[in-house]
């Protein structure tokens, strides 16, 4: 890979470097510079900002192993909860705790 920046013919300024991408957090709200994208197998990547990633794999984790509803929708939580990282990390926990205490019951 060359590190020459990408010329566009009859454009004056370089773009982009190869490789290098920009993109924006995708959490409703944030807007912040998106270091970490991640995918599911055959699906589109999703971009978030170094303070969601974490919670957006544990959230993929929860949905994928734990019985449905324990956990609200990112648009649910903003609304009951609030829009800030630390809202997201109390409905995760809950929903681990609520998954925790239907498996003992059982």
């Amino acid at each position: 890979m060359s590190d020459e920046l990408i010329r566009l013919p009859g454009v004056l300024e370089p773009v982009t470097r190869p490789g290098i991408q920009h993109h924006a957090c995708e959490h409703p709200g944030c807007g912040k510079d998106a270091g970490w994208g991640f995918a599911r197998p055959k699906q589109p990547s999703h971009w978030f900002c170094g303070e969601r990633t974490g919670l957006q794999l544990v959230r993929m984790a929860i949905e994928l192993t734990c019985p449905a509803g324990v956990l609200p929708s990112q648009e649910a939580v903003n609304l009951l909860y609030g829009p800030l990282p630390v809202h997201e990390a109390e409905a995760l926990a809950k929903a681990i705790i609520e998954t925790v205490e239907r498996l003992t019951r059982e």
